[in-house]
């Protein structure tokens, strides 16, 4: 797992979990090209959406094939760019998840990045976890 991280505390963080961590700003297209390479799949969180012009352009240079978003209400500007994209994309809407705790949900949202992460073919999908139809197309079977 790769990580690009400003913050030097969530910098720590990640390297307890294991992660290789690159120190910039997730607004740097070639930190993200140098840190992607032979990387299949980014992850966004909600917290880099706004950098997502140079995320794109790093991930499409490092011929990363998916991008993955989470986030709990995508802005209409972030949906444009990314489905105007070449990249395979899973926009994975996290909601309020209601009547979950903490750790659920996020076992939940670790679940569905994984699974999108899995799928087959070239998605260009916008799911809702809160909406069990919607989650369905995460399922491989």
């Amino acid at each position: 797992m790769r990580v690009i991280s400003a913050d030097i505390l969530s910098a720590a963080r990640w390297k307890e979990l294991g992660a290789y961590v690159a120190r910039g700003s997730e607004t740097d297209a070639d930190l993200i090209e140098r840190a992607a390479q032979d990387v299949r799949t980014i992850v966004v969180f909600e917290e880099a959406q706004a950098s997502i012009e140079a995320v794109l352009e790093g991930a499409e240079l490092a011929g990363v094939e998916r991008l993955v978003v989470c986030t709990s209400q995508p802005p209409e500007d972030l949906l444009v760019r990314v489905r105007a994209s070449r990249m395979d994309y899973v926009v994975l809407k996290l909601g309020t998840q209601r009547r979950r705790g903490r750790s659920r949900r996020l076992r939940s949202t670790a679940e569905a990045i994984d699974a999108a992460d899995d799928l087959g073919g070239h998605p260009r999908l916008e799911i809702d976890l809160n909406d069990a139809v919607s989650r369905r197309s995460l399922d491989p079977g």
